[in-house]
Formats: structure tokens, sequence, C-alpha cells
């Protein structure tokens, strides 16, 4: 398996991980700086919030609507295998030729009839072009083609038992082209040892070893024991237009350099390296694989299908176990465990653009879902995960400060001060630990399906059961049709830029997350997610910001540009300098920009000051920002979000199908705004207060489709106000149990729509085209009316069992009714 340069996953979840933690430590000390400033509050909260374009009170937040801006649509680019691949007539010819020479192989020697070939030393060269038809055993040798004539040799296995200790029993030193045609009714085996004596280049590699074009055809079988290392390689094309093959490999089952193409047939591999890749990373035009049918049962130590540049599937049935399985996928350590009660910090509910409170995954839960075996039946349980013991402090439950009291102190003795995460190991400032976990990373790709610039597929079944991502791209993923079906220990579907379902079926039996890439889009197909953390995840692409690598300017990319005070974009001066703060901090964990430690006021107490950051601008802020958060608290304590953040560029669109998401994280995440103009989308949440239904930083416009969520209060999110749709959120005074029906009702007692959620739940969102402005409509769970309201006034209507209200009221929340 060719090594990436890219850590994507650990830097990204590295950078939330740090994000979460200083938002955390700001939080508290802002909260303990609170008792000293309450006598100013309310002057400072004023004046910090008079260059913003909206208008702040401390109870109210108005800001200018501002128009969502959704990018064009990504549309699949249409290719299939049809684009990549053209055969000759050539590589389809099975047939001998009426001058064929015929070899019969004898133990340790050949006889040979015809010319172009000849035998030595146990062996058989052959020297021209032309077809050859072999039989019998070769007890410890090699047929070797050595030729410099242009036109192809065709070699016809017509039943053989081929063995060599040292080398490749078929070694293709040079031709213009070799087809291996599988005789039809013959069974045909290569066998090599462990150990082989190679040439200068480090040649051969595999038990069949083409350094020229390679076919195979036929209809026979072929099995292939590869006890060195790989399988069958071509160093150049590698072509499967039929037969049935079987290959244990050491390493890897089949590679072709250039490209590996698939048309038909039956394929067997065990490998201990990748299943089938190609490997050329010089090429823009090759190094990748395509596929149009066949029947494939893959197990493989790491990666399934390997493509350095693209992997497209056009169909066939596939069978896919790497790494052991999805039980043998990775530790999740979860960004901020266990949730708040409340959830977040400040009451009401969480302004639009800004950053969520911290919270995270306490318990990713069981997720039942399945392995897969030959047959496709499913059974077994999802990997759970297990936190790091690292990883940063939780309130105690139930623990809620008083009134300007002292925040609870951090469990396990761990430090209230930003050195125990300013990177300050020697080893990661040198980067002697991002080399070792850059190193870990490579060595540990057990990808279902991966390529290095674009996967798409066309059509097909394919069952997936992965220890790391299902299909993974390190640029696009497509799918315009097939039938997925995947169970995977990390992400079912990742791309690092784009990701586009137009159909299909895709089937997420259980992962750690489901859909991810920084643009998401959903224009059909039938989608079901199950996740340990979030369903659908768009979130950017990640930079250098492991501890002791990247550039300033990288740094500066991945943190933000520090900010001097408020914006129109923000949502008050608290989040301004918490903005500030965890942009400093975290370009002190780059190790590039900071250079020393000092101590500010309330949340610039944990910044890492650096001679990038406005320090004047800041303190100025987090004198405001201690004010403000000191009367948030003396009148809410914890309850909505935190805001503040500013919106990153992600965004999920969704245009068309039906999306169903149960997730214990955050059920539609989206690391910057999310657009939904048509579809289905059915979300279950999370039962804890750390996650929602729905997560977005920017703006959620909804102008068409259904939408229906149903979770936990204390994140809870709704579609934005800028949306030409209609919403209503439902909060619960008490949790309710899974199984109860919740319906929408008009005033005539239609059911304009409902939800049984399969978890606990408080809070519930519904947005249909029939929801219409002015009408009255009633909440019922469990069959029993809960509340009647009117909407009128706002595109986004939040009723608790008392009726309307201005936002979410999510808080602690009663006991399980």
């Amino acid at each position: 398996m060719k090594k990436t340069t890219k850590i994507e996953k650990t830097k990204r979840f590295q950078a939330k991980k740090r994000t979460g933690l200083v938002l955390f430590l700001g939080a508290l000390l802002t909260l303990s700086a609170c008792s000293s400033a309450a006598d100013t509050a309310e002057t400072a909260a004023a004046t910090t919030t008079a260059s913003a374009s909206g208008t702040q009170t401390a109870n109210s937040t108005t800001t200018a609507a501002t128009a969502t801006t959704v990018p064009a649509s990504v549309n699949p680019s249409g290719r299939t295998t049809a684009d990549l691949v053209t055969l000759d007539d050539e590589d389809y010819a099975a047939e001998a030729s009426a001058d064929a020479t015929t070899i019969a192989l004898g133990g340790s020697g050949a006889s040979i009839d015809g010319s172009g070939a000849e035998a030595a030393d146990g062996s058989v060269t052959i020297t021209a072009a032309g077809t050859y038809v072999l039989s019998g055993t070769l007890g410890d040798g090699q047929i070797v083609v050595d030729t410099a004539d242009a036109d192809p040799v065709h070699l016809i296995l017509n039943g053989v038992d081929l063995t060599d200790q040292d080398s490749a029993p078929i070694y293709v030193k040079s031709a213009g082209k070799v087809i291996l045609t599988l005789a039809a009714g013959t069974v045909n085996t290569v066998t090599d040892g462990q150990t082989y004596a190679l040439n200068a280049d480090g040649e051969p590699s595999a038990a069949i070893f083409s350094k020229a074009d390679l076919t195979i055809n036929g209809t026979g079988s072929l099995t292939v024991t590869a006890n060195y290392k790989d399988g069958i390689t071509s160093k150049d094309d590698l072509n499967i237009v039929s037969g049935t093959i079987d290959v244990k490999a050491a390493d890897d089952g089949l590679v072709g350099k250039d490209r590996v193409y698939v048309e038909d047939g039956t394929i067997g591999i065990d490998a201990a390296g990748d299943g089938i890749k190609s490997t050329n990373d010089e090429d823009a035009e090759k190094g990748f694989v395509a596929i149009r049918g066949g029947t494939f049962g893959i197990t493989a130590g790491q990666d399934g299908i390997q493509g350095e540049t693209d992997v497209v599937v056009d169909g066939g049935t596939f069978n896919l176990v790497t790494g052991g399985g999805h039980e043998n996928g990775p530790e999740h350590t979860e960004e901020m465990g266990g949730g708040f009660g409340g959830g977040g910090f400040g009451g009401g509910q969480r302004p639009e653009g800004g950053m969520r409170g911290p919270g995270g995954t306490g318990d990713p839960g069981t997720g039942q879902g399945p392995s897969v075996d030959g047959s496709g039946a499913a059974s077994g349980t999802a990997n759970t995960g297990a936190a790091a013991s690292d990883g940063p402090p939780a309130l105690p439950d139930g623990a809620q400060p008083e009134d300007g009291g002292t925040p609870p102190a951090l469990p396990g003795g761990a430090s209230d001060t930003a050195a125990a995460e300013s990177g300050s190991d020697s080893s990661a400032a040198s980067g002697t630990s991002a080399a070792a976990a850059e190193t870990e990373t490579e060595s540990g790709s057990m990808k279902g399906i991966k390529a290095g610039t674009t996967l798409i597929v066309n059509g097909g079944t394919i069952v997936v059961d992965s220890a790391d991502d299902a299909l993974h791209s390190n640029g696009d993923v497509e799918v315009t049709g097939g039938d997925l079906q995947i169970s995977t220990g990390d992400d079912a579907l990742h791309g690092e830029t784009n990701l586009t379902i137009a159909a299909g079926k895709v089937d997420v039996k259980t992962s750690y997350e489901g859909l991810e890439a920084e643009q998401i889009s959903i224009a059909g197909g039938e989608i079901n997610v199950v996740a340990t953390d979030d369903g659908v995840n768009a979130s950017e692409a990640s930079a250098a910001v492991e501890a002791g690598t990247g550039s300033a300017a990288e740094a500066d990319a991945a943190a933000g540009t520090p900010e001097t005070g408020t914006t129109g974009a923000e949502t008050n001066a608290a989040d301004s300098a918490t903005e500030q703060a965890t942009t400093t901090v975290a370009k002190a964990e780059v190790g590039t920009t900071a250079s020393g430690a000092a101590t500010g006021k309330a949340t610039t107490a944990v910044v890492a000051a650096s001679g990038s950051a406005n320090e004047a601008a800041a303190d100025a802020s987090a004198d405001s920002a201690t004010a403000s958060a000191t009367d948030t608290a003396a009148r809410g304590g914890f309850g909505g979000g935190m805001g503040g953040m500013g919106a990153g560029s992600a965004q999920l669109t969704i245009s068309g199908g039906t999306l169903t998401v149960d997730a214990e994280g955050d059920g539609l995440d989206a690391n910057g705004s999310i657009a939904m103009t048509g579809g289905t989308v059915t979300v279950y949440g999370p039962t804890g207060d750390g996650n929602g239904a729905l997560d977005y930083d920017g703006t959620f416009d909804i102008s068409g489709g259904t939408l229906i969520t149903a979770g936990s209060a204390g994140m809870a999110q709704a579609p934005s106000e800028q949306s030409a749709q209609l919403s209503v959120a439902m909060t619960f005074t008490d949790t309710q149990e899974a199984g109860t029906r919740v319906d929408l009702k008009n005033d005539e007692g239609a059911v304009v729509a409902t939800v049984t959620p399969t978890k606990a739940f408080r809070t519930v969102v519904f947005s249909s085209a029939d929801l219409q402005n002015g009408g009255t409509y009633t909440v019922a769970a469990g069959q029993a009316d809960v509340v009647t309201f009117t909407v009128s006034g706002s595109v986004t209507t939040w009723v608790d069992e008392s009726g309307i209200t201005t936002g979410n009221t999510g808080g602690m929340g009663g006991g399980r009714r």
C-alpha cells in the first residue's frame, strides 16, 4: 500500500478537540470572573455591542438577516469505466491460433512443439511474439517471457501447476503485451516461495509478475498462492476480462501500476495488504481502478480496493472485509464527552452563526450493526469506542453553578490554565510525535474502497465491513447508483472535498460518522445512516494543525484571523472574545506563531499570547465579555448555545432523495451552513444534551422538502429565519420515551407531520410546505394533545407545553416520562 502524506482524520479530530477544550476552559474562567464584574455588566454589555450591525440586550438578540450563500450543487461528473478504458480485440482472444506452440511441462523440464520458446534448467523462456499453449507441472522453475517484439504474447494455460521456490513462476521481463487465457474447463495453479532472488530493481515482487501490459481472460480458473509478496502484478496495465481467479497473498492481491481494469469474472482475494490497487502517482491520467462488473470477495488486512488517482465502479457484486471488519475500528476519543444536562452556556436558543457550547457524545452507544459474511448475512455489534485519558474535563453530573458562584473544580486534577494544552511537550514541538502519528496513520489504512482523487460508484451491489472508512477519497466521492451496504468502524462515505449522492441506495448499518466531506450534496437516492457520532458531517478540509507542524501561514489558515472586537456577524461580545481566545490558542498549538504565555481577563486567561494576536483588543473584549457573561449567567445559567465562532465554508445541500439518520452525536452537522430545497429528511438525534439533531454554525435555509428531527433539548436547533419554508420546534418538559408518536395536526385535526422516534427525546422539529403562516396547530404526543398554538410572525415557531416561546427552552430537563 502506498503511504499517503495526508493525515486528514487525525488533524481534523485534534483541531476539533482542541477548540472544544479551549471553549470549555474559557467559559469556566468567564463564569469564575462573573462576581467581580456584576456591577458593570449592563454598561459593559451595551458598550461592547455598540459596533455590531445588530442590536443586543441582556435578554434578547436581534441580528440583521443575511442572505444564505448556497454554492452550486455539486454535479456528478458522469464518468464511467468506458471513459477510462477501451480494450483491443486481442485482449478478448481466447482460442489458440493454427500455428500455436505447445509446451508440455514435465516436473523439471518441458517438451516444446513449435518455435519461439526454449527450455533450460527447469524453466521455459519465450523469446518471440505468438501463441503458446502450456500444460502440465513445473516443480521448481519459471515461465519467462522476454521478447523485444511489439506484438503480443498469448499464453494459454491449459491446466498447469507452476511452482518456483525463489522467484515468480510466471515472469514477464519484456513484451509488447501479454494475454493470459484460462482455458475452458481447466484448473491452473501458481505458487511461489517465501523468499526471492531479486534483481537490482527489486524485482520480481509477485507470483505472476509482468513488466508489460497483462490481460487475463478465459472461462477456466486460476489459483495463485503468493507466499513472498503480491499475487498478480503488472508494472503497466492489468486487465481482467473474465475467468475465476483466487489469490492468497502475503501482501497485495492484484496490482496494476498504471491501472487495474476488471470487466467481468469471479475474483476472490485474501491478502495481508491491499486487495486490489493501482499505484502510479506520477501521471494524473494513470493510477486508477476501473470495474465494469464481476463478482468480488475480498478480505484484506489493509485497503480492499485502492486507486492512487480514481476508482470507478459501474457494476458488479462486492463483499469487502478490511482490517478485520468494523469491530476492529479505531478507538475514538470523544470531543467533549458526556453532555452538560442543560447543554451549552448562556440562556435561550443558540444564535445562528454562533458556535455551539462544548459537548460531545459521552457514550457512543452500542449501535447494533451487522458484520458481513459471504452471503451478506448480518450479525455482530458495533465498535463502541473509548474515551482517551487525556480528554477534556467535563462537569460532574448534575453540576450547575449558583448565579455568580464558583464553577465546579475540574475533575482529575486537570489544570485550569492553557499550559496543559499549549503543545509544550518537547517531542511534539520538534515534530517527533507528529511524525509518529503520521507513520501510524499511514500504515494503518484499512478502508473498503479508497481513491486518491475521485471515487465514483455508478452501480453494483457493494457490501463493506471495514475497520477504517468504507468509501474514502482524498478528493471527491460520487454515488449515482448501486446498492451500498456498509458496516464500518470509522466513516461510511468520506470525501475530503465533495460528497455527492444523486441516486442509488446507501444503507449504513453502523459507523462512527456516516457521511463526511466539506461540501455534501444529496440530490436523490435512499440513504439510511446509523452513527455513534455524527450522522452527516459537513466539515472543512483539515489544515496543518498538528503540534509542531505547519507554517505560520498554515496556522493562520487553520485557526482564523484574530479579531479586535465584535462584528455584525457575531451575537455578543463574549462570543468575540471566545473566538479570539480560541484562535490564539490554536496558533500556539501549531507551534509557529506563539512565542510566550500571558494571562488576561476572563476568557483570555487561557490564551497563549502571540505577536499575531491583537492583545490589547483581546483584553478589552474580555472585559466586556466578562460583564456580559455575568449578566447572562445570572439570568439563565447553563442553557442554550454559546455562539460566536464564525461560520466555516462547509455546506450540506439537500435537494432530493430520502435521508434517515440515527446518530448518537449530531444528526446533521455543518461547520458552515445547510440548504434544503427538496427531499425528505428524518433525524433521530442524540439522547444526551451535548449534541443536537441539527448543528450548524452558519444558517439552515429550507425552502422545500420535509424535515423531521427528534433529539435532546440542550443543543437543539431549527431552520433559520431566512428560510422560505415554515418550521415548528417543540420542546417537552420531560423526556419522552422511545416509540412515543408525535403528531403535528392542523385546526381540522388532520396530521400535517408525524414521527415516532426510535429512542428517547425532548425536542422535535417539523418543517413542511404544508405549514401555513396564521395557521393553528396542535402537537400531540402518545395520542394526547399537548399544546395548541398559532403560527405567526416567525419562520420557526418554538413552542413548549405552555405555548409559544422565544427560543429553545431545553435547559436541564425533567425525568423520563
